[in-house]
């Protein structure tokens, strides 16, 4: 997993369990390590606008809130299905108000939303919700309009929804073609307003409009730089 503050700092977590911190021209500034990982290492992150660092600590079912000298500040979430619990949580945003919403696989497949305080309020994206329903929801992105952008990954889409968990629309089907995709695994908001999606099956990235549109491609299978 890997996020970028305002500032340009960046935020690396990686097979060994470790979090680090660079600077805006590469230099490595703070590590630290999550409290076990043994079990397996986050996969996602995500910066509040106050600064703090939330952690999907995915094979431990929780979300981990740090400072960014790597304090552990909070915790929250357990093994579960339950409200507020977590299966395989896989990434974690904060939007401008301070609400929390948390991406899980495993058998929940949906995005819980929590208040400033970590309580529970409602989840979406679960299987019973027809067009809504998410199946390993992956990465996810606030865009500038206050929407939440979601990797559907094996309904091979990105689904977009509001901050309450309204279903806006969907983009994107299963192929290699421009404009489709195969297991979106992130995205990301561009300056203009296009998302980007990594493609775990395609082994690419894509640019995309909020319509469905491909504006480029690039990457592909192999091992040399």
């Amino acid at each position: 997993a890997i996020v970028r503050s305002p500032q340009g700092r960046l935020f690396v977590a990686d097979k060994t369990g470790r979090i680090q911190r660079f600077g805006p021209g590469g230099e490595v500034e703070k590590v630290w390590r999550t409290p076990v990982y043994k079990a397996g290492m986050p996969v996602g992150m995500g910066l509040a606008p106050d600064g703090r660092l939330f952690v999907a600590d995915t094979h431990y079912n929780r979300v981990l809130v740090y400072s960014q000298e790597g304090e552990l500040l909070d915790q929250f979430g357990k093994a579960g299905r339950g409200d507020g619990e977590f299966e395989m949580p896989t990434d974690v945003v904060v939007d401008a108000d301070g609400y929390v919403y948390v991406s899980e696989t495993g058998g929940n497949d949906r995005i819980s939303k929590f208040d400033p305080q970590f309580q529970y309020i409602k989840s979406f994206g679960s299987a019973e919700q027809g067009e809504a329903a998410t199946c390993r929801p992956v990465g996810m992105t606030l865009a500038a309009d206050g929407t939440l952008w979601v990797a559907d990954a094996v309904n091979h889409r990105l689904a977009q929804f509001t901050r309450e968990g309204r279903f806006v629309k969907a983009i994107g089907t299963s192929g290699n073609e421009p404009g489709r995709f195969r297991y979106p695994y992130d995205t990301a908001e561009l300056p203009d307003g296009t998302l980007v999606v990594a493609e775990f099956g395609n082994n690419r990235l894509q640019q995309v409009t909020t319509d469905g549109r491909s504006v480029r491609t690039w990457g592909g299978a192999g091992w040399h730089v």
